[in-house]
């Protein structure tokens, strides 16, 4: 166990005396920090190009301008209605709806018709109550 712990000692002692890298000679420049990298430790949410990336990437940078769309957009989705704005309407009597001159998401006003509801039995409930009345 001991020439275990010998043997890893010194190979770590020769690991770290390697051989040291030559100096930079003239033709070698140190590794500088190019703009994007500097920007980078600036503020690390931004992205900077430099005009070399700029033209390889195709980026072009110009004024703005207002035109027209030249087409529309095509979306799928549903509108969900507040709790406090949605209503149930119902009617006292089954039947069927005859008209209606509203369409789905109309603004509507307090004591508007909403619908015209038609049921035969409806008719006989108005004769029956006319002639209990007289």
């Amino acid at each position: 166990m001991r020439i275990l712990a010998t043997y890893v000692l010194l190979l770590s002692l020769l690991a770290g005396c390697g051989a040291k890298e030559a100096s930079l000679d003239k033709d070698q420049a140190a590794p500088t920090k190019t703009a994007g990298e500097a920007a980078e430790k600036a503020a690390p949410d931004r992205v900077t190009l430099t005009t070399a990336e700029q033209q390889v990437g195709g980026v072009r940078l110009g004024a703005l301008t207002q035109r027209p769309m030249s087409g529309g957009l095509k979306v799928n989705g549903v509108l969900d209605v507040p709790p406090e704005n949605l209503v149930s309407v119902s009617a006292p009597l089954g039947g069927f709806v005859d008209r209606t001159d509203l369409l789905q998401g109309s603004r509507v006003r307090a004591g508007q018709v909403l619908a015209v509801i038609r049921n035969p039995d409806f008719v006989q409930l108005q004769q029956d109550y006319l002639e209990a009345r007289s």
